[in-house]
């Protein structure tokens, strides 16, 4: 269908969005937009908006400064894309690399920005150093601790007030919903209470930090996602009953719509499904956010039009209106800045610019909710 551009035509003194690839004005960007996001949701008091730092793009691509002020224009949180993650920092068994954390930390700070640590503990991200998963069972657990200690001890000592929470493990649950721990090294190591262990070290190590837990698909509907939303709230409501300390849960949201090759994969969100459960936590005393979303609109590869980016537009507006309606909420965070670079590729077009950073409808359809 070709690229999506995006021209500002002057008419009668306000701006009309036209998107070259479609034959119809879209329902969300006929505005004229004079603020940012982040200056809308600091302003209104709302939750963060967050977006996705990486280090090529900000540093190294032929794009990396337009890329880095629209990143710190429009956003007040960041995410890692792999600069946080276990396997980028911590390089031997007592040697650690903060030279990509660093970097992201302290484009944070200087842009008065928030961090979301993703993660701490993640199976997709172990250390890659020669012996680390072939540790005795207590040679693993100790040097999970000290990574643990040393990770949260160097941001509070070097970065203060930037993290704002530390996504403690990451999609622990078993993606099959047979049993609640997905099979990682951190179950064979360590036991079934290797999350107990987590939140209480990262805890100990800095008893101010607040620590999250995060996975994907808990939320949905309740054909699609009840069996893992079960599971995920006996784990998170057994932590809590006994005292562990967890201050939040995070939903991924990583969304497809209709436009797919197959509809058996399409998974409709019920807001009322979205409502109830996140309640269920807030009713434990937690915090929420949505901490990785994209919504892809080309799964079936019949390219895009005005129709699917409304309908990714209005997908993405449910979830703010409700979101702003729980108190909660503390961020919706999305996975990825431009098209142009995210992980799914640049065909499915899941995120608020475009491949040449305009905004498009989606964005639009926050703007419009968060005034």
């Amino acid at each position: 269908m070709g690229r999506i551009l995006f021209f500002k035509i002057a008419l009668i003194g306000f701006a009309i969005t036209i998107i070259t690839s479609c034959d119809k004005q879209t329902a969300f960007t006929g505005v004229d937009k004079e603020f940012t996001l982040r200056y809308l949701s600091t302003k209104n008091n709302h939750f963060m908006i967050g977006s996705l730092f990486n280090y090529k793009y900000v540093y190294d691509v032929s794009d990396h400064e337009k890329f880095e002020k629209t990143l710190s224009d429009e956003f007040n949180i960041i995410s890692g894309e792999w600069e946080l993650e276990a396997e980028s920092i911590w390089i031997g068994l007592n040697s650690y690399n903060f030279k990509y954390a660093d970097a992201l930390l302290k484009f944070a700070q200087d842009n008065n920005m928030k961090v979301k640590w993703t993660h701490l503990l993640w199976h997709g991200a172990l250390p890659e150093w020669q012996g680390f998963q072939s540790l005795s069972d207590v040679e693993f657990e100790t040097a999970v601790h000290n990574y643990i200690d040393t990770v949260m001890h160097h941001c509070k000592v070097y970065f203060p007030g930037v993290v704002h929470d530390y996504n403690v493990v990451n999609e622990v649950i078993d993606p099959n919903e047979e049993t609640t721990f997905r099979p990682t090294v951190f179950v064979e190591k360590m036991g079934n209470d290797f999350v107990e262990k987590a939140f209480t070290w990262a805890h100990e190590a800095d008893p101010d930090a607040k620590l999250y837990i995060c996975d994907y698909d808990f939320l949905g509907n309740p054909v699609d996602n009840q069996s893992k939303q079960d599971l995920m709230y006996a784990l998170v409501s057994d932590l809590v009953n006994k005292g562990i300390p967890i201050h939040g849960i995070a939903e991924q949201a990583h969304l497809n719509t209709e436009y797919i090759d197959d509809i058996d994969y399409y998974t409709p969100q019920d807001m009322n499904y979205w409502s109830e459960t996140m309640d269920l936590y807030a009713d434990l005393g937690l915090k929420f956010e949505v901490s990785e979303m994209t919504i892809a609109i080309n799964e079936d590869g019949k390219g895009v039009n005005s129709e699917r980016l409304d309908r990714q537009a209005e997908i993405c507006k449910e979830i703010i209106e409700l979101c702003l309606t729980k108190p909660y909420v503390e961020a919706v965070i999305f996975w990825g800045l431009t098209d142009k670079y995210t992980y799914l590729g640049s065909n499915e077009f899941p995120v608020l610019f475009d491949e040449n950073y305009a905004p498009k409808p989606m964005y639009y359809s926050i703007y419009n909710t968060l005034q």
